[in-house]
């Protein structure tokens, strides 16, 4: 027995549904973290700015997977194909999100900024607070400022986010 559904109304539906999902997850991770930071007696300055800031990367990231999906609806062929799919799909975004080649990459017409993961990346690193950090992270994010969202060409504005990086002009004009 089937449910006549066509396939435009299935595929929306799955992106409705994906939705709610990206951001109630994004939502409850930063709630159970608020909880543990108050649980620890610290106090949770900033938190709900970079609450905010994690269900807009929720969002930013369903945005990066409706191609997948699209694909996995409309090739509706097999439950495999569907997981290779995804599981390909998924690979290639974390490895060029993750991998400095990718995201220090200017703007442009490039891997780095067509795929959602390296973007989805460069736009929430810059959100991050490097003055009581470890020093590990601190050199990270002095490595990849200059390739932050917020520093591509025309848009104008200083990273805020790491205190020790100079003010610089970051625009590359």
């Amino acid at each position: 027995m089937t449910v006549p559904v066509s396939k435009p109304a299935l595929a929306l539906a799955k992106m409705a549904l994906l939705f709610l999902f990206s951001v109630a997850f994004m939502a409850v991770g930063g709630l159970v973290n608020l909880a543990i930071v108050l649980a620890s007696g610290l106090e949770p300055v900033g938190f709900w700015k970079l609450f905010f800031v994690g269900i807009g990367q929720g969002i930013m990231m369903w945005a990066g997977a409706l191609p997948c999906v699209l694909m996995v609806v409309l090739l509706n062929r097999s439950y495999i194909i569907s997981v290779i799919i995804t599981f390909f799909y998924t690979a290639v975004n974390y490895i060029f999100g993750t991998n400095d080649y990718f995201i220090m990459q200017p703007f442009g017409f490039n891997p780095g900024t067509l795929l959602p993961g390296p973007l989805t990346f460069r736009w929430f690193f810059q959100y991050l607070d490097a003055s009581s950090s470890s020093a590990q992270i601190t050199e990270l994010l002095e490595r990849i400022s200059p390739y932050f969202c917020d520093n591509a060409p025309g848009v104008h504005g200083r990273y805020s986010g790491v205190s020790s990086i100079p003010d610089i002009d970051r625009t590359g004009l």
